[in-house]
């Protein structure tokens, strides 16, 4: 997946295929770091679904949040 793929997907521009694609798409922003420096709303969702243990935490990009 890529980046553009995931923010295609989590802003509603394209129907996910299953709960676990979005939830994929999620994780490959907070992977990537994309979701930390993109549209303001996307670090706040992230966050929360970290929170939620929705996503984890496996990425190698690392953010003072």
């Amino acid at each position: 997946m890529t980046i553009n793929e995931a923010l295609r997907l989590v802003q509603g521009f394209e129907e996910p295929e299953s709960e676990e694609h979005i939830i994929s798409a999620w994780q490959h922003l907070h992977d990537t770091g994309a979701a930390y420096v993109m549209d303001h709303w996307l670090k706040p969702t992230v966050l929360l679904l970290l929170d939620l243990d929705i996503i984890t935490d496996k990425s190698t990009f690392k953010t003072n949040y």
